[in-house]
């Protein structure tokens, strides 16, 4: 099994996690949400790599803003839930103009991507946006905007449902507790720990 590397940057006016995860050889990108110098920067920094994915947690323009600079400079495959493949339209009622982002794969509950000698999995976790999703790499689980280290994310956004999204956090919280959290925004936690505060 591959030794999975995680490097966190904190981009962007809403202060949102960017991932960069290496398993071997081979990188894959979660939320790139803004800065994209500076997240180009810290990829060259890892020399040559096999450049996989940009793994998108949901559409959220604060996820998303240099999705297409990192594409067009790295070749990178664009992946995120099917229900928020609009990325426009999504972010319409933020007034932020976002670009049209070209989505190369769209996934759903239960699909899987080839990583290194891992699997991404992908969990459905539908509540702070109808398309959102996490993904969990070996034992690390990048949860976006469902799941902070003491709260969930917000339900009241375009596509947003809180009855969803207690039943998202229902599912997470059968994963084991050891389970590391990387959220959307804040410091990594555990699912043990994070989940003290939903009882």
């Amino acid at each position: 099994m591959n030794n999975i590397k995680i490097k966190r940057i904190i981009n962007g006016a809403e202060e949102a996690n960017c991932y960069l995860v290496v398993a071997g050889n081979e990188l894959v990108v979660i939320d790139p949400g803004d800065e994209s110098e500076e997240i180009i920067q810290k990829i060259d920094e890892l020399g040559k790599m096999n450049y996989k994915y940009i793994l998108l947690t949901h559409g959220h323009f604060d996820h998303v803003m240099a999705v297409n600079d990192l594409k067009k400079k790295f070749g990178f495959q664009v992946v995120i839930g099917k229900y928020d493949k609009d990325i426009k339209g999504l972010n319409a009622k933020f007034n932020v103009d976002v670009p049209q982002t070209e989505v190369d794969i769209t996934v759903s509950e239960g699909d899987a991507l080839d990583f290194g000698n891992e699997k991404i999995k992908v969990l459905s976790t539908p509540g702070h946006t109808k398309g959102s999703v996490c993904y969990l790499i070996g034992d690390n689980l990048f949860s976006g905007d469902t799941l902070f280290p003491h709260r969930h994310g917000r339900t009241d956004f375009a596509t947003g449902n809180p009855e969803e999204m207690d039943k998202s956090l229902k599912r997470l919280f059968d994963l084991p507790g050891k389970t590391k959290v990387f959220p959307g925004h804040y410091e990594e936690t555990t699912l043990g720990e994070a989940r003290k505060y939903f009882n």
